[in-house]
């Protein structure tokens, strides 16, 4: 329906339109719009308990930015061997992501902010990497142990 009409299936109940398009102020229509308002006030309200509640568990956008993280050519990447698990880089992390327990790689959560990096007092802690090796490795890796194992199975 969205590439056909040009407008987003959900753009009349969306809470980001409903509350900063206005009309609530200018075009007050409590019968039509109730459904918009009443997600919008929903949502401002778990916003008051759960830090980020839009982003991080009901915006489309970010579902689908989810799932693309999960190959993303940049990643931050925490070396082990330098860091002092201080915890001063998940501080300032809007995702609350615990950086100093990433292993090697930070949640796929992140939104690269960078602020973890910054605030690291350990030179090459945490640096940005490029990852395509990590995840082409990884698959690789679990694609090859099928036909590891059957090979073992045969000589055995």
């Amino acid at each position: 329906m969205t590439v056909s009409t040009v407008k987003l299936w959900f753009a009349d109940y969306d809470p980001y339109r409903t509350i900063f398009g206005l009309g609530w102020i200018f075009e007050f229509n409590a019968v039509e719009q109730w459904p918009a308002y009443t997600i919008a006030l929903a949502i401002l309200m778990a916003s008051f308990f759960i830090p980020r509640f839009w982003c991080k568990y009901t915006c489309p956008l970010g579902g689908a930015l989810s799932l693309i993280s999960h190959i993303s050519f940049l990643r931050i990447r925490r070396t082990e061997s330098t860091c002092k698990s201080c915890a001063l880089c998940s501080r300032p992390c809007p995702m609350g992501i615990a950086v100093e327990k990433a292993d090697p790689l930070v949640n796929t959560n992140c939104i690269g902010c960078l602020e973890c990096v910054d605030v690291c007092p350990r030179h090459g802690s945490l640096e940005v990497a490029f990852m395509p090796k990590h995840w082409i490795s990884t698959l690789r890796g679990t694609a090859n142990q099928p036909v590891a194992a059957s090979i073992e199975q045969g000589e055995n």
